[in-house]
């Protein structure tokens, strides 16, 4: 069990929609590097359509034994899914003319208008993940940080 980010539309969405979305869903889970679980999609009766990421990753078994992953190092990783995700999401608003609700372990995080805009209370709480992870970086170097969190964990993928 982890801590998931979901998102689901405003508004029930056209079947051909829907399969566009699941396509570049399962294109994107496996061209991007994702912290804990990828981008997922999933349709049910009582719940609708709606995705979901574990997006926090605080330990996980290797061959080698168990690895524990540092507080600071799991809160950037996880604020860089939410924010790819969002990101997406974003882009799929514009395109489709669907708003969406965002979650993070049950509570509401925010909403993406139809126009691609993220409201301010899901810029607040993306900042506040950001913030959380003590790291100051940014541009070139919090990309270079990414990439190096994301290979000192590369056994995660194993």
């Amino acid at each position: 069990m982890g801590i998931e980010l979901t998102y689901k539309p405003d508004r029930e969405l056209e079947e051909d929609v829907k399969t566009m979305i699941m396509e570049e869903t399962a294109r994107l889970a496996a061209s991007e590097s994702w912290w804990a679980e990828p981008l997922l999609f999933l349709e049910t009766p009582s719940l609708g359509f709606l995705g979901m990421t574990k997006v926090f990753l605080h330990s996980y078994s290797t061959d080698n034994g168990y690895v524990e992953v540092k507080r600071a190092d799991n809160f950037l990783m996880a604020w860089q899914d939410c924010q790819t995700i969002a990101n997406i999401l974003a882009a799929w608003s514009k395109r489709f003319g669907v708003g969406w609700q965002l979650s993070l372990d049950g509570e509401l995080m925010g909403v993406i208008d139809h126009s691609g805009t993220l409201s301010t209370k899901l810029q607040s709480k993306l900042d506040e993940l950001r913030h959380l992870s003590d790291f100051t970086e940014t541009g070139d170097a919090l990309e270079r940080l990414i990439h190096q969190i994301d290979m000192k964990y590369a056994s995660r993928c194993e």
